[in-house]
């Protein structure tokens, strides 16, 4: 009885066929669920005077894959103001969203918290700060409350806050949030 080599791998083929299915099937999940997580709300006061800017996002997968996705809230119609006092606060607070039933959902604004939804506040631990005025860096480092050394007289100030969080095992985003605002009542451009 002769048997040919094809016939000895023939069962070695479909196992492998199969898996190749099922792994193709597995890597299409992970390409989908890429595009896919839940935005948290951010909440930027300066002052406990509501803070409204841009933001972007970029999404790191790294199993298997890595996924950039960029999301962009451009509100250029507000300035924010605040008023030049000896005590200048900056808080962050970040929030996951849940709708009426418990699911976690996507904050569809990052600046508004509606009456809908019921929040839990992240503890951001991984959060870094800079500050800006006439094109030089006053601050650059890991966030911290008080900015009064910083924001100390009349004037336009620059912005940016970088928050890194986890977003699964093999996943993280980053949020960028850059704004300016004007200190001081009497100021005007």
């Amino acid at each position: 009885m002769n048997v040919g080599l094809s016939e000895v791998f023939y069962p070695f083929k479909r196992i492998l066929i199969i898996s190749l299915i099922v792994l193709f099937i597995l890597l299409s999940y992970i390409i989908l669920r890429n595009g896919i997580y839940d935005q948290n709300l951010f909440e930027i006061k300066l002052n406990d005077e509501l803070i409204v800017g841009n933001y972007k996002e970029n999404i790191k997968r790294n199993f298997l894959i890595n996924f950039d996705r960029e999301g962009y809230n451009y509100n250029n119609k507000t300035i924010n103001r605040v008023s030049l006092e000896d005590e200048m606060m900056l808080t962050i607070n970040e929030y996951e969203v849940y709708n009426e039933a418990g699911r976690r959902v996507s904050a569809d604004d990052y600046w508004v918290k509606l009456e809908d939804f019921t929040y839990k506040k992240v503890d951001n631990s991984k959060v870094e700060l800079e500050i800006k005025r006439m094109n030089k860096v006053l601050y650059s480092g890991e966030y911290i409350t008080d900015i009064s050394n910083y924001l100390n007289e009349n004037g336009r100030y620059y912005i940016h806050i970088y928050v890194s969080r986890k977003d699964g095992w093999f996943s993280g985003v980053r949020t960028h949030f850059s704004f300016n605002v004007i200190v001081g009542d009497e100021y005007e451009e």
